[in-house]
């Protein structure tokens, strides 16, 4: 395992990345609102016009393609952080906006902001933290904890995958197919496209410029169901679409390759 080092491109593109993800957002909105989707439709078409599965589907395939390249991997692991940080804010507040009925605005506020005591949260402090302590690899204890954090990592990535398959709804699939299909064509295309624009305004060069765009390219992120769930927006709509995108995206991955 190797530490990230967090350089003034690194940093760069995890904004960039935020931008992109926030603007995806808000063509899911205008979406949902000139196709007058109802508020649990347009709260799905929001998450999945701005969150894709960078954790467990990008990083693997962005280590895929480099290997173990220092560049590529710190990419992608800040792509997927910022992402996370996003879907746990404005991915949240969303959520309330648009299910669980009207509440109050400290209640979402309150919501919102207890991702900050979270342990996803606390975790990337700490690792941050580590990282810029800058300390050896080489004795045992580190090397030992270092270990640790993946096998542990790898065992999240597997019970979280089961947990949000259980969660899945596929009753009455029908209804949802116009919606399903705008997005995926948010998801799908929008995002990715919109990434790859962006990229080459601001004269992005390789690898940094692909890990960006491939990043944006991926299937909805398996979290929009639990927070659909949870919050009361369409999750057959949700679930649909993280099965759906997932399927697909190796064809809308394949014609970006293309056009990179």
């Amino acid at each position: 395992m190797r530490l990230i080092r967090l350089t003034g491109t690194v940093l760069d593109l995890t904004l960039l990345s935020g931008a992109v993800g926030v603007a995806g957002m808000l063509v899911g909105w205008l979406a949902g609102v000139l196709l007058r989707f109802d508020r649990a439709t347009t709260g799905v078409l929001i998450l999945s016009g701005g969150f894709g599965n960078t954790v467990f589907v990008g990083f693997p395939l962005i280590t895929g393609l480099y290997g173990n390249n220092a560049i590529t991997t710190t990419d992608a692991v800040m792509i997927s952080e910022v992402s996370l940080l996003l879907l746990f804010t404005l991915g949240v507040f969303t959520s309330i906006q648009f299910g669980s009925g009207e509440q109050p605005t400290r209640d979402k506020l309150r919501r919102v902001l207890a991702f900050f005591r979270s342990p996803v949260f606390i975790a990337i402090c700490i690792g941050a933290l580590w990282n810029g302590l800058d300390p050896s690899q080489d004795g045992f204890f580190v090397k030992a904890l270092l270990e640790l954090t993946h096998v542990v990592g790898q065992s999240t990535t597997f019970l979280a995958a089961i947990a949000i398959g259980l969660m899945l709804r596929f009753d009455g699939a029908r209804k949802d197919v116009p919606a399903l299909a705008v997005v995926l064509m948010l998801n799908l295309l929008a995002h990715p496209l919109l990434a790859l624009y962006t990229a080459d305004g601001v004269s992005l060069q390789d690898p940094n410029r692909t890990v960006f765009v491939l990043e944006a390219a991926m299937p909805v992120a398996p979290l929009a169901a639990v927070f659909a769930g949870y919050y009361d927006l369409n999750t057959r709509l949700a679930s649909l679409a993280i099965v759906a995108s997932l399927v697909i995206s190796p064809l809308t991955i394949l014609g970006l390759l293309f056009l990179l």
